[in-house]
């Protein structure tokens, strides 16, 4: 099982939304590790906030994750689908994305 992530905004005048950037997907394996390195946690199957305010939270799950990795050891998945290594990877994609459409909402699902 596995998180898609999507960047979307509102279309003016209706309840409507569109995708404007593919935010990656992420194995539902590391929820507990994003978590506790970023502080996200994420909603499935529902807005989850700005891009903005969910790469802030992402910047601090990098930092925390590539300065002390060994806090966060424990949190990896044993069967290997879900690694310090691979949220990185997926936390800087991320970020790129969420800097590129701040005010876009970050729909997981």
């Amino acid at each position: 099982m596995s998180y898609d992530i999507s960047l979307r905004v509102k279309v003016e005048g209706i309840d409507k939304y569109v995708e404007v950037a593919d935010g990656g997907n992420i194995t539902w394996n590391v929820r507990d590790l994003i978590k506790a390195a970023s502080g996200w946690d994420i909603k499935n199957e529902e807005n989850n906030g700005t891009a903005e305010e969910i790469g802030m939270l992402i910047q601090k799950g990098i930092f925390a994750l590539e300065t002390n990795p060994d806090t966060y050891k424990h949190l990896e998945s044993p069967n290997g689908w879900g690694t310090i290594e691979g949220t990185l990877r997926f936390f800087k994609g991320f970020l790129e994305v969420c800097k590129e459409y701040p005010y876009a909402y970050v729909y997981v699902w």
